[in-house]
């Protein structure tokens, strides 16, 4: 999987992120919201597509009643990983938070407004959680900061403006900043940390496999040769691209954490540099594009 450079937005997001009334503020939040959540989406599909090869591998040896069939034959290798399960809660919840912003940008009524305010007080909790767990400290996100964010939430009323929506999202993404960032830079160093992990495990997975096939192949009609080569090219392009798959990952939280912090600024600074928000948001969204081509390139395709 090969690192590309951060392509052009839409022509339409560009001139929405290029206005400095405090309105037009509003289309920056939506353009990080999608990027984020794009990321938080594709990391999570990469994990289980990676999960289902290992399952797919163990299901082959019982069916080729080279292995007895027990539980774990329907056990993927990432489930019984310590560290997969805080990771896939972390990048949820940023997908969730992420979500919650974009939902109080465009709210315009009551109920909408109620909706992304509990969706985003449930992604802040679990924000401050996770990262707790991924670092045994505190996120920067006090009980206090949640209410001021509440407080904030609360004086949009029943119908908000947008000039409204824009302080009150000023407030939620000044006051969460400190969060969003811990848990960014401790999910890019679990990435990183994770490579040669994460290369012996698919290493043996496509080991596993191609054992398995050349053993079987003799018995096998051409379209389950065929079958079984598709899912065992899946391996091998999960074995090759381990390590640019996590250093993606790793990249993509540093650059989530980065475009955070530039739509705080396009709230909170007198002259905020548009093509500076315009240039990071792209970046997250074109690590999101490299994750899904990646898991994309995993699925195991019929002849």
């Amino acid at each position: 999987m090969k690192m590309r450079a951060c392509p052009l937005l839409p022509l339409a997001i560009l001139i929405g992120l290029s206005g400095c009334a405090t309105p037009d503020q509003l289309s920056h939040v939506r353009a990080f919201s999608a990027a984020a959540t794009a990321y938080s989406t594709e990391a999570r599909d990469a994990f289980t597509q990676i999960n289902e090869l290992s399952v797919e591998r163990k299901l082959s040896e019982v069916a080729l009643k080279a292995e007895p069939l027990d539980e774990g034959a329907f056990t993927g290798v990432l489930d019984t990983d310590e560290r997969l399960a805080p990771r896939l809660k972390a990048l949820t919840a940023l997908g969730a938070y992420a979500a919650a912003l974009d939902g109080l940008a465009t709210a315009d009524n009551r109920a909408a407004i109620d909706q992304s305010s509990a969706a985003l007080y449930g992604a802040l909790v679990a924000t401050r959680d996770d990262c707790e767990k991924l670092t045994g400290k505190g996120a920067g996100l006090t009980d206090a900061d949640l209410g001021i964010v509440a407080t904030a939430v609360k004086a949009l009323g029943g119908a908000a403006t947008e000039a409204k929506r824009a302080e009150a999202i000023r407030t939620i993404v000044t006051r969460t900043d400190p969060a969003i960032q811990a848990l960014c830079t401790a999910l890019a160093a679990d990435f990183r940390g994770s490579v040669d992990s994460f290369r012996s495990m698919t290493d043996s997975i496509f080991t596993d496999q191609f054992v398995a096939y050349r053993r079987a192949a003799p018995n096998l009609s051409y379209d389950a040769s065929l079958s079984r080569l598709h899912t065992l090219r899946s391996a091998y392009l999960s074995r090759a691209h381990a390590a640019d798959f996590l250093e993606c990952l790793s990249q993509a939280a540093l650059a989530l954490g980065k475009a955070h912090a530039a739509v705080r600024d396009s709230f909170t600074r007198t002259n905020p540099d548009p093509a500076e928000l315009v240039k990071t948001i792209g970046q997250l969204k074109a690590y999101a594009d490299d994750i899904k081509s990646f898991h994309a390139s995993l699925k195991i395709s019929s002849p």
